[in-house]
């Protein structure tokens, strides 16, 4: 019940998403995304620490003669800055951007690791997340008709907005007098610093309603500046020698794992992914 198939007829056509009967399956979390991970988090069992992030990665030799990973854990975030913790692990999977990975692992990687991670790239865009007053419902709902997205720059740039997306649509349960949340991402390159302005005028345009009208039926919002987004060009697109034979690369105790061994999209996610579990498998059962 934490998953439901989305139905392509409500999805936008995106460059990532191109809508083929039968090309892709699409899933919504009617209840958050947050609480699926919960959810996996809980039945894992799972030691999860938020507002720290890795700082530093040491390899060392335990009791039993092999080797082990050590990592440092420094604080982030409001009332977190100076926090520190320690965390110890028979294998260690990295799963950040690559800009990270060489930043978090640096001399723990061969030189010719480091010098083709260095050359992958990601594009940068904005995502904003509005909840908004209940009587816009009506107007929302005529908007975006039978659909739950509407892509802005498949056939031409409009004001540096890439999608809408009606998140009461998704999960199934819209009733008038609800709060109305919209979420929009940027197209690539965009300011952070334009994008409410740039969102309330995309929005304005499709409900009838003025930007200073639907600024102040703005009840709450989240901006995330993704600085490392979309990743644009994978190892496949680089000019190196170096290569891997399965979408993760395995140093010692460390498994780095990331679509940008494969193809930015989520099946190079979870390809990266899967190739990771088996690499951590092999190493947890010949250290035995």
């Amino acid at each position: 019940g934490q998953l439901r198939t989305a139905p392509e007829t409500m999805l936008a056509e995106t460059e990532e998403r191109m809508m083929y009967d039968g090309l892709w399956s699409h899933f919504w979390c009617p209840l958050g995304f947050a609480t699926l991970l919960r959810r996996y988090l809980s039945e894992a069992k799972a030691d999860f620490r938020p507002g720290l992030r890795a700082d530093h990665v040491a390899v060392f030799s335990d009791d039993r003669s092999s080797l082990a990973v050590q990592v440092l854990l420094a604080g982030e975030g409001p009332g977190r800055t100076g926090l520190q913790a320690k965390a110890h692990a028979d294998v260690l999977v990295m799963a950040v951007p690559a800009p990270e990975a060489v930043r978090i692992l640096g001399d723990l990687l061969p030189a010719a690791a480091c010098d083709a991670l260095r050359l992958i790239e990601y594009d940068k865009r904005v995502a904003l997340a509005l909840v908004m007053d209940p009587v816009l419902g009506v107007a929302v709902e005529a908007a975006f008709g039978s659909r739950a997205e509407l892509a802005l720059d498949i056939y031409a740039q409009e004001g540096g907005i890439h999608l809408l997306s009606w998140q009461n649509a998704k999960r199934g349960d819209f009733r008038q007098g609800d709060p109305v949340v919209i979420v929009a991402h940027s197209v690539c390159g965009a300011p952070a610093h334009t994008m409410m302005d740039n969102v309330l005028e995309a929005l304005a345009d499709r409900v009838g309603l003025s930007p200073a009208v639907l600024a102040s039926l703005v009840q709450d919002s989240k901006m995330v500046d993704w600085d490392v987004c979309q990743m644009v060009r994978p190892l496949e697109g680089i000019i190196s020698d170096f290569v891997v034979s399965e979408p993760c690369f395995v140093c010692g105790p460390i498994v780095v794992a990331g679509d940008f061994w494969a193809q930015s999209s989520f099946l190079g996610c979870f390809c990266s992914a899967r190739a990771a579990v088996r690499a951590t498998l092999t190493l947890l059962q010949d250290s035995k």
